[in-house]
Formats: structure tokens, C-alpha cells, sequence
């Protein structure tokens, strides 16, 4: 992917429109319409105020990563609208390209179960420069603003990058009002819940398939459980 190409991917993430990228710069729309297609460039120190907009560090724009985030501060980003009820993860596949390894947290405001589809409300992640990210849908209600999905999409990131790590979280009300409201969620609020993460037992890929073959065949996973405990019953008297 060009640079120009990871730029407009990442200004239209950060639902920044190029109008605004345009008053920024003290240039005309025109100007980054040209640049965002490739027809043209901007100076130097242009493309440094741009990449200061967008969360984009100097070392992507010296050719010396891939990676182009480097930020101090929560990278938030929303899901982009769909007429569909799909959601659009192309940013997170991005991510999971251009990093050795990501950390990423499902955030639920309800009890969490493995056993059925999780019931997410953001996402957070961290990448291997110590980027965080947050990820939301447009909407702003729990009812109507839920990640669906989320099965696939472990299975889509770990095929792309077999150093991801997975972990589903419930979170306090507070901090749901905080990443419900947007513009009050920092880097602070998000940061301590891949610390809480790294203490919770991560599922190993093999029984993330398990589950996902349970869902396939709507198997009641009471049945499993029944089944082998009495297979163990019959163990311990056959001993």
C-alpha cells in the first residue's frame, strides 16, 4: 500500500474529513483530494503536519516501518457505516498486517461467557509499538450499538498474524459512559485494562475452534459437560 493510500485509510478511520485535513494545512481541498489519489504531492512539512493529524509517526514516513501509528494519546476510531449489518474491520486487518503481535480486548458491559457470541460493545487494542487503540460503531445506545461479528474476526486476525492475543472484558459502568460519550474516553481510562487482561487466562486457538464448532452445530454445551463428567464417573469405577 502507498503512503498516500495508508493516509486516506487512516483520516477516513479517524472520521476526519479532508475539508478539515485541508483548514490544517492552510491548503485547498483540491490540494489533498490530488494528494489522497496520488496525483500529486504536499511539501514535506506538510505531510509532517498531516501525519501529526492522523496519529502517523516519522519513522513510517521515512520508509522505516510499516507501522505508521506512533501516539501518546488513545487512537479512536469508528467503525465505518454500512447499510449492511456487517461492520467493516479492514483497519483492524491493517493492524494486524503491519504489527509483530497485537493485544486485543473485547469490551462487554455484561457478564462474559465463552460459550456463546460475546456481547461487545468497543474494542481496544495495542500494538508492538505501544499504540492503543479504541474502536466503536457510530451508534451510541448498548441496544443498537453492538459488535457483531467478533467470532469471525478472531478467526480472520489470527490467520493474518498468528501473534495476536485475545481477551473479553466486562467494564465498569463509568467507563461505559466514558466510551459512550466519545469525546471523554482517554488514553488513561484504557490503558489499565490490558494490565486487568494480562492476569485473565487467554483462550488457546484449539478451543476457540471448539467453541466456534459448538455454535456451527447449536450444540448445547451442557450436553459436553454432562458427558464428561460421566465419562469420568465411569472412570473412577472402572479404577
Amino acid at each position: 500500500m502507498e503512503q498516500y493510500e495508508v493516509f486516506k485509510l487512516i483520516r477516513e478511520a479517524l472520521g476526519i474529513r479532508q475539508s478539515e485535513v485541508a483548514r490544517r494545512l492552510k491548503v485547498t481541498h483540491a490540494a489533498i483530494n490530488r494528494f489522497e489519489s496520488g496525483q500529486s504531492t504536499l511539501s514535506s512539512s506538510n505531510v509532517l503536519r498531516m501525519a501529526r493529524l492522523l496519529h502517523v509517526g516519522r519513522d513510517f514516513i521515512e520508509g522505516k516501518t510499516d507501522n505508521p501509528f506512533r501516539s501518546r494519546k488513545l487512537i479512536k476510531i469508528f467503525f465505518p457505516k454500512s447499510l449492511l449489518a456487517t461492520i467493516d474491520f479492514s483497519t483492524l486487518y491493517f493492524l494486524a498486517k503491519v504489527n509483530k503481535g497485537l493485544d486485543v480486548l473485547f469490551l462487554s458491559i455484561e457478564a462474559i461467557t465463552w460459550f456463546y457470541e460475546i456481547p461487545v460493545y468497543a474494542i481496544a487494542l495495542k500494538d508492538s509499538d505501544n499504540n492503543i487503540f479504541l474502536f466503536r460503531r457510530w451508534e451510541r445506545s448498548v441496544v443498537t450499538a453492538g459488535i457483531t461479528g467478533v467470532n469471525k474476526l478472531q478467526i480472520k486476525l489470527r490467520e493474518t498474524n498468528g501473534a495476536v492475543k485475545f481477551v473479553a472484558l466486562r467494564i465498569e459502568d463509568e467507563l461505559y459512559r466514558r466510551i459512550q460519550n466519545w469525546t471523554q474516553v482517554r488514553r488513561q481510562d484504557i490503558e489499565p485494562l490490558f494490565k486487568q487482561a494480562s492476569s485473565v487466562v487467554a483462550m488457546k486457538e484449539d478451543e476457540q475452534k471448539l467453541i466456534q464448532l459448538l455454535r456451527q452445530r447449536k450444540i448445547d454445551p451442557e450436553i459436553i459437560i454432562q458427558e464428561i463428567e460421566r465419562r469420568n464417573r465411569d472412570s473412577a469405577v472402572d479404577s
